[in-house]
């Protein structure tokens, strides 16, 4: 039985999915703007994001599916705007696990395709849950 998505047209839920799959960070940023302006530059590259139309002349691009698949996704709980600004999703391990089962649906090039898409997301958009500490705030506090 072959488990992966063949068909030619996935759902712009399960190509989010894919891309967060291999995010290799647990946050990233709620700014639509960022959001649709890389993917919308990135799909001149990268043929699984065909799923998303986005209009032009507006203050940025703008996909409507784009919009959906992060509701769909929130709503699953996949994944989850951080309080108390709601200006970071975070990737729960659950939402990560469940990405990680859709991302596996995908044809070997579409994989290919997410992967390379996560980097470049993760480059833009994404951020760490835990920040890396300053070495000079631990030492000043030891000397303290």
């Amino acid at each position: 039985m072959n488990t992966t998505l063949q068909h030619a047209d996935p759902v712009p839920s399960d190509v989010l999915a894919g891309i967060l799959a291999h995010l290799g960070v647990d946050k990233f940023t709620g700014d639509s703007e960022v959001i649709h302006t890389i993917l919308a530059r990135a799909k001149r590259h990268y043929s699984v994001l065909n799923v998303y139309n986005f209009t032009s002349g507006n203050l940025y691009p703008f996909s409507r599916e784009l919009e959906e698949a992060l509701s769909i996704l929130q709503r699953s709980r996949m994944i989850r705007m951080e309080n108390p600004d709601y200006d970071t999703y975070v990737i729960p391990p659950t939402g990560k696990r469940l990405a990680e089962q859709i991302f596996a649906m995908f044809a070997a090039d579409d994989q290919r395709q997410l992967r390379e898409l996560a980097e470049i997301f993760a480059s833009q958009c994404g951020k760490n849950l835990y920040a890396p500490v300053d070495d000079r705030d631990t030492e000043e506090e030891a000397h303290s």
